[in-house]
């Protein structure tokens, strides 16, 4: 019986920490790309380096990376908003 209590208590401890971990990292990526979009929105010149270290944060994708830093060395806002859409 305590033996059963004790499986429990820590099942629930574990699930909870998992819930945890899970939604502090939801909120992180979030974030990431919320200030993304911000930057593009509210900077008068884009600087590529920036744009694609912002990428780098929310994807692994070095592709997309590249064309995101190539779009950003033109500063054309309309492919960088249709790229950030694959984010």
């Amino acid at each position: 019986m305590k033996l059963n209590r004790l499986l429990l208590t820590v099942s629930i401890i574990i699930i909870i920490i998992w819930l945890g971990m899970k939604y502090r990292r939801e909120l992180y990526e979030e974030s990431d790309k919320k200030a993304f979009d911000d930057y593009i929105m509210n900077t008068e010149k884009l600087d590529p380096q920036v744009v694609k270290d912002m990428v780098a944060k929310v994807t692994t994708d070095v592709t997309l990376q590249s064309k995101f830093y190539s779009a950003a060395q033109v500063d054309d806002r309309v492919t960088i908003i249709e790229l950030s859409t694959e984010l």
